[in-house]
């Protein structure tokens, strides 16, 4: 009786690790979570600017400046890609403390980028905006780095919020000299 199920325990184990190997197992409620979280914190930064955004309109545009309509489209697809590179990191097989500090600077980046509109849309604090700016890219760069050690593709996808978010400082220090 025991062979048998010492048997039957080592085919069941085999058949376990051969399906996980061959499909991951999503975990859909932290995946609608985890890119839900940035979109309610991104509507509600653009909820609360609404109002200020023709601001942007009346301000003398850089080159390479584009039209105000495209930055809801943009940061709507940067959301869903912060949201889905910490559902990789959360459901990373990694270690905990490793993870639970990639996400800190997640949560403090994401936090920085619900003040950013506001500083400069709504108190139009130019050189305030810019310097927080800056310090929001080093926490999405440190965030990139730590994502991408735990689970290379939240890396690349924190690398593409890190790019934009370049050439929004890019535009915020160009709109701070005109």
């Amino acid at each position: 009786m025991s062979i048998f199920r010492a048997s039957s325990y080592r085919s069941f184990n085999s058949i376990d690790s051969t399906q996980a190997d061959s499909r991951p197992r999503i975990h859909v409620f932290t995946l609608i979570y985890s890119v839900l979280i940035p979109l309610i914190i991104g509507s509600f930064s653009a909820l609360l600017t609404m109002g200020d955004m023709q601001v942007y309109e009346t301000l003398t545009r850089p080159p390479l400046s584009p039209p105000g309509w495209m930055f809801s489209v943009v940061w709507t697809v940067l959301y869903v890609l912060m949201g889905l590179a910490s559902y990789f990191v959360w459901t990373a097989f990694a270690n905990p403390i490793r993870k639970m500090i990639a996400m800190r600077f997640y949560v403090v980046q994401l936090l920085m980028n619900f003040l950013w509109p506001i500083l400069f849309f709504t108190y139009s604090l130019y050189l305030l905006s810019f310097v927080w700016l800056l310090t929001m890219w080093d926490m999405i760069l440190i965030c990139m780095v730590k994502f991408y050690r735990i689970r290379k593709v939240a890396g690349v996808f924190m690398g593409i919020v890190l790019a934009w978010t370049t050439f929004a400082a890019y535009l915020n220090c160009a709109y701070l000299i005109l």
